[in-house]
């Protein structure tokens, strides 16, 4: 949901809160391709949200060596677009 919009440029702040706030809950039960998906759509949509982004980086660490190369190039290029740096991750 949250590429689909921001693929659209939709910009609905209180959306955004809402997908942020569920996947924040949630993204413990994140696989990586999903983790990529969210942070590539939140980097395409300019959504720089940090307790979404440390959720992301605290559940990909542990599966690093789950992500296939595509999903580590879209994880690393949504962060860095971001100028999110979480260094245990990177």
């Amino acid at each position: 949901m949250a590429w689909s919009f921001a693929k659209q440029q939709v910009v609905d702040q209180p959306l955004r809160s809402a997908i942020s706030a569920a996947s924040i809950n949630m993204c413990s039960h994140f696989r990586p391709q999903e983790l990529a998906n969210l942070s590539w759509a939140c980097a395409t949509s300019l959504l720089s949200d940090g307790p979404l982004l440390n959720a992301l980086a605290a559940q990909a660490l542990p599966l690093r060596r789950e992500f296939n190369a595509q999903d580590l190039a879209n994880t690393s290029w949504s962060f860095s677009t971001m100028h999110f740096r979480d260094r245990p991750l990177m």
